[in-house]
């Protein structure tokens, strides 16, 4: 499960214009005007300190650095997919939410899957 921590950090990071919205990629560029997107997974993995690599050539879109064997059409890594906390089930969701969308800004369903997704139980000492 997601700890509540990075759950908040999350949201945060999609909603206050730290990232712009992309879809169909981890990371892309905006052929417009060269600014980088973001899909929500692709926020995730830059907020768990991953680095995002765009691919050229044959195929579009991006990798995680050190996980170049592992292509997930837009979803996280297995070792990332642990550390988030949440599974590919959940990631497919959240990637059909986010493409869905190609208005300015994360889409309102991404922000409220994610608010709602259950957390870690806090730890009593």
């Amino acid at each position: 499960m997601i700890t509540k921590e990075f759950k908040q950090k999350w949201l945060t990071a999609l909603t206050d214009g730290s990232y712009k919205h992309g879809i169909l990629s981890l990371r892309s560029v905006d052929a417009e005007d060269g600014s980088v997107l973001h899909c929500c997974l692709g926020v995730a993995a830059e907020l768990l300190g991953e680095k995002i690599r765009m691919i050229t050539g044959g195929y579009y879109g991006s990798v995680i650095e050190g996980h170049e064997h592992e292509l997930h059409a837009g979803l996280l890594p297995g070792l990332l997919t642990e550390k988030l906390g949440i599974g590919v089930a959940c990631q497919c969701d959240l990637a059909c939410l986010n493409d869905t969308h190609e208005g300015l800004g994360f889409p309102q369903t991404v922000i409220d899957y994610i608010t709602n997704l259950p957390t870690e139980p806090e730890q009593t000492v």
